[in-house]
């Protein structure tokens, strides 16, 4: 989504395929994509998380950085998840230790504002201090017939369910995607 576009074309870009793939639109997903596309246009705003070679343009080592920066930037949606782990009037705030210096860069480039808790629902939801910015650009960047996609009630009402297996097929078709541009970039000659 990030190949030669704006970046309120590669958001829109993200979000189409969300939808396509998962009938869900994961809003830390997207703000994360929007982090890495913003960075790769403007690379003062880039976070140094995403500021690699193999992130910014296809080769051979892109598919394990990615795999490695997938793990990274779970941790985030994972202290979401533990927060709803108890019950009743307890509160928890998880605690990250890790010498991962790019991790520990990642989690600086996101300043916490604030979190939205709701019991019943048991979820939590972790707002950023740019998270403004993210959500104009999400607005600016989804056509009228996406944010009806996005509001249908007959969607909405849909169980959200994807399959092992459909999921391993998907990971394995970007992947290879990844592999293939890679290796058109390796071949001399216009591309």
């Amino acid at each position: 989504c990030g190949s030669g576009r704006r970046v309120d074309e590669g958001i829109h870009c993200q979000v189409d395929f969300c939808l396509d793939n998962f009938d869900a639109m994961p809003l830390k997903e997207l703000y994360f994509g929007w982090k890495a596309l913003s960075g790769f246009a403007d690379k003062q705003t880039r976070m140094p998380i995403f500021d690699e070679p193999a992130l910014r343009n296809p080769n051979a080592d892109s598919t394990n950085r990615i795999s490695a920066l997938a793990w990274d930037l779970y941790m985030f949606r994972h202290c979401e998840t533990l927060m709803t782990e108890r019950k009743g009037n307890q509160f928890m705030i998880p605690v990250v230790t890790t010498l991962d210096d790019g991790l520990l860069k990642a989690i600086k480039s996101c300043p916490l504002r604030a979190l939205l808790i709701h019991d019943k629902a048991r979820k939590v939801e972790a707002i950023f201090d740019d998270e403004i910015e993210f959500s104009t650009c999400l607005d600016r960047a989804l056509s009228n017939e996406t944010k009806m996609r996005i509001n249908d009630p007959v969607r909405i009402a849909r169980p959200k369910r994807i399959s092992k297996h459909d999921l391993s097929y998907l990971i394995n078709s970007l992947e290879s995607e990844v592999k293939k541009a890679a290796k058109a970039r390796a071949q001399p000659g216009p591309h």
